[in-house]
């Protein structure tokens, strides 16, 4: 019971959406993520207060003569702890 009250986002899922060009390789560390239409999908579950969590995202870029790119924007998106729908963007 103790457990429940402190879950802060349940069912958390991390959407990171990549430029045209940019493919994902890898999320080291984490065995349940897939790659989908240019989109890296992380499912983390759910979230008590005060946890961190931290990802690394392996990516290829377009060879060439870039000299800037915006690597992604991230979604999450979680119930709250009254069940509501939430999204929160960076990026």
């Amino acid at each position: 019971l103790q457990t429940a009250k402190s879950v802060v986002a349940k069912g958390l899922k991390l959407i990171i959406t990549l430029p045209e060009g940019v493919t994902g390789r890898a999320v080291l560390g984490e065995d349940e993520f897939r790659f989908q239409n240019g989109r890296v999908i992380i499912p983390v579950g759910d979230v008590s207060g005060g946890q961190t969590r931290r990802f690394l995202v392996r990516v290829g870029v377009p060879a060439g003569e870039v000299s800037e790119i915006r690597l992604a924007q991230v979604t999450a998106e979680y119930e709250d702890a009254d069940g509501t729908g939430q999204k929160a963007e960076a990026g």
